[in-house]
């Protein structure tokens, strides 16, 4: 089965995108306003961003100016360790070429790939999730309708209380279909007295059929889901006495909290209908019984997010309520990759005064955190500002410059030598799929790992040549000890900044072999010498990534 995924608005197509990104991994989110170069993100547990994805809904030619924007903002704003594109469209030869010249080579720091149209369908064919998301996206509004109907019917035989579970579970069925909102169905009596909605329930709807009450509460399967669901929020007020009254006592609940209740004067529209109540809640206004809570919490810090530019490079960073500083109104701080900016901030008359201060240390933040920081103080030894950005409107906000010290160029030598040790530990953290910490003072050890690493990642095959190899069988030796093809295989690990690190998988391709000597009586178990069995003696060697095949299970080093 296909689907129509280049008729699908960029939105939708965004939302299908983290749908598809979040059932694999559960713990993705969506990203909606200010993206920042990705719409879908998976944090570790300290919340860096293991992985990212960029919807791209490009139907004719791909826009690569615009996946390079993207892939250059999100390695400033959320240093992804992977990066993936989605495109509504299979990829030709040709753009796949691209994509490599385009993105793949330009964005070392960061492993980029793609799904395309064959890996979204099957995707949405082969996985619940998926399947959720195709029939939000391309079910039937009528046959749904029609389709719910039939499964709230009353009719056919109820002979016991199984036959009456087995027609409940029909109809939960049916609305678990909805890829944003999971629902509990209550069903009772007319006059009967219902529990109250669960906690998390943000929409409720009872419908009175053959003489019984059945109520579904819906609450979101992710945060934010009901906004992906196109569910609003709008309300209408009467110009009448009662909507007239409405309006007061809702006016008053939005400046001192509260609740309030209204049952007339008032009407509201709640967008899309869910998927799961199609055919059941009704479009456009509803009235009704309405219950509206304002809540008077105190709004969290603003948490302001910026761009740092200096040179070549950006970084952004969010700031928050800082420390206060003397003669100053209030101070907003932040800090990523070892850079700390603090931005002091005073009104005076109609004017506000502002000025940009910050300090770096070395060894904090994974590898591209630290490497953007480095290669930004580098460019302010360079004499270039470092120009503190608003996100939202791309303008400078406020400037800092350096005051060059006399010994200038001797930091200028060791901001440079940093730079590049950072430049492969990002390469290697890319590899690797993985954040990784980068020390201050790296031991010789890794740097002997990393030398090794960058060298296999950046030339995975190779060719080489074997002399003898000491091998433990697992079945009974081949063709009387050879000759045979042999693949060998095993996992390669490193220590790197204070952990043993499972660095990839090692494949040997052993073109002709054969065992020396052999007797004959050779078993599962045995030890043995296999040697070249040609007139050659050239192998090819083959280096896997972790992200491309996982660390084997738990065994001895």
């Amino acid at each position: 089965m296909s689907y129509a995924l280049t008729a699908l608005t960029p939105d939708q197509f965004e939302v299908l995108a983290f749908l598809l990104a979040r059932e694999e991994f559960p713990g993705t989110v969506h990203i909606r306003q200010n993206d920042y170069g990705l719409d879908a993100r998976l944090a570790d547990r300290q919340g860096k961003t293991v992985r990212g994805w960029q919807a791209k809904r490009f139907t004719g030619p791909i826009a690569w100016s615009q996946c390079q924007d993207s892939a250059r903002r999100a390695i400033a704003f959320w240093r992804p360790v992977r990066m993936t594109f989605v495109f509504p469209k299979i990829l030709s030869g040709s753009e796949q070429d691209q994509f490599r010249e385009q993105l793949i080579e330009r964005f070392p720091l960061i492993a980029l790939d793609w799904w395309d149209a064959t890996e979204v369908e099957a995707r949405m064919r082969d996985t619940p999730g998926g399947q959720r998301a195709a029939d939000w996206l391309f079910s039937n509004p009528e046959a749904d309708a029609e389709a719910m109907r039939r499964a709230l019917a009353v009719g056919g035989e109820l002979s016991n209380a199984a036959q009456a579970a087995e027609r409940i579970a029909e109809v939960q069925r049916f609305i678990g279909r909805d890829p944003h909102l999971q629902f509990v169905t209550i069903a009772s009596e007319e006059g009967v007295p219902q529990p109250p909605p669960a906690e998390p329930t943000i929409l409720s709807m009872e419908a009175t059929i053959a003489g019984h009450r059945i109520r579904f509460d819906g609450s979101e399967r992710y945060p934010g889901a009901a906004a992906d669901a196109g569910l609003g929020g709008t309300l209408f007020f009467d110009t009448d006495e009662e909507g007239t009254q409405a309006l007061a006592a809702f006016e008053r609940i939005s400046r001192e909290g509260g609740t309030m209740e209204a049952s007339s004067g008032i009407t509201a529209d709640f967008g899309r209908v869910p998927l799961g109540l199609r055919g059941l809640m009704p479009e456009g206004r509803v009235t009704g019984s309405f219950q509206i809570t304002a809540s008077t919490e105190p709004l969290a810090s603003p948490q302001i997010p910026v761009l740092l530019r200096a040179g070549d490079t950006e970084l952004g960073l969010v700031l928050g309520a800082g420390d206060a500083t003397d003669g100053w109104d209030f101070t907003l701080a932040g800090s990523a990759g070892g850079l700390d900016v603090t931005l002091p901030m005073r009104k005076r008359d109609d004017t506000v005064d502002m000025t940009l201060r910050w300090h770096w240390r070395l060894g904090e933040g994974d590898a591209i955190e630290q490497l953007l920081a480095a290669q930004i103080v580098l460019a302010a030894y360079r004499s270039s500002d470092i120009d503190m950005l608003a996100t939202t409107e791309d303008r400078v906000v406020a400037v800092a410059s350096m005051h060059l010290p006399d010994d200038a160029e001797h930091h200028i030598a060791d901001l440079e030598s940093i730079c590049r040790y950072l430049e492969y530990a990002a390469e290697a953290q890319a590899w690797l799929g993985t954040p990784i910490q980068p020390a201050a003072r790296p031991t010789d050890s890794d740097l002997a790992t990393l030398n090794q690493l960058i060298g296999r990642v950046r030339h995975p095959e190779a060719d080489g040549t074997w002399d003898r190899v000491e091998v433990t069988l697992s079945t009974p030796p081949p063709f009387g000890g050879g000759p045979f093809a042999a693949l060998l295989r095993q996992p390669i690990y490193g220590d790197l900044f204070g952990h043993r690190q499972y660095l990839g998988r090692e494949a040997v391709d052993l073109p002709e072999a054969r065992i020396r000597p052999f007797t004959g009586s050779e078993a599962p178990g045995d030890r043995v010498t296999i040697i070249p069995a040609g007139a050659t003696n050239q192998v090819r060697v083959m280096f896997a990534s972790p992200t491309t095949v996982p660390e084997p299970p738990s065994r001895h080093r």
